[in-house]
């Protein structure tokens, strides 16, 4: 099962620099994160968000947070549903009008507001809406480590340990690489590929510095959090 091909190392380790440190530590009050986190994951369920777009929302929303603090949550709210709509967007070809999202907040917002926040949010981000997520990192770290197959219910599973990971501070604070390196470990446990698991671990840390005990500190610290 392992893939001995390093094509995709390049790529892969590119994620692992730019990614091995998280940059939600420097968010003074974690707990009103994972508050507005917790939120965004939960906000219209009706719009058949997919589990990638919830967590490129949410890595939209710690970099605008992280850039242009704010505290009243009405607003942060009202910046989440933008976030969820542009990765709506990005991974769905969906939108939410300006007039249904006025709608959703009571009409506390007018449409001219929220499209002037949306440009707001967007220059903040500096038009960058193609960001690395757990998501699309879990996916480069199945796709330089597997043969090719139908690997659907890992990606699935891990994908939702993913999330998991992000929009709790205390786990995200490790960093993306190291929540989407915990996601495949624990969804492989899971899955019962305990075997291939160990097999697995030696190649990782033969290319990475990556820790297994601090790797199955953050597996502990999802289950939890599922539990």
């Amino acid at each position: 099962m392992i893939n001995n091909s390093a094509d995709a190392f390049p790529a892969l380790k590119r994620e692992y620099d730019n990614h091995s440190l998280s940059h939600v530590k420097v968010i003074p009050q974690l707990s009103f994160r994972d508050a507005l986190q917790g939120w965004l994951l939960d906000v219209l369920p009706e719009s058949n968000c997919s589990l990638h777009t919830r967590m490129l929302a949410n890595c939209y929303l710690d970099a605008f947070l992280n850039e242009k603090p704010e505290t009243n949550m009405t607003v942060c709210h009202l910046v989440a549903l933008l976030c969820l709509s542009t990765a709506m967007k990005v991974e769905q070809n969906c939108v939410f009008s300006l007039e249904y999202i006025s709608e959703f907040f009571e009409h506390k917002f007018n449409t001219e507001t929220i499209r002037m926040l949306e440009i707001y949010i967007l220059k903040t981000l500096n038009w960058r809406v193609i960001i690395p997520t757990p998501a699309s990192i879990i996916r480069l770290i199945i796709g330089v480590f597997f043969e090719e197959n139908d690997y659907t219910s890992l990606v699935e599973k891990a994908d939702l340990m993913g999330l998991v990971g992000l929009i709790h501070s205390d786990i995200a604070c490790s960093g993306e690489f190291l929540i989407s390196i915990a996601s495949v470990s624990l969804s492989l446990r899971l899955l019962g590929f305990t075997n291939f698991l160990e097999e697995w671990w030696v190649e990782l840390v033969k290319n990475f510095d990556v820790s297994r005990i601090e790797v199955e500190l953050l597996e502990s610290k999802i289950m939890g959090k599922l539990n």
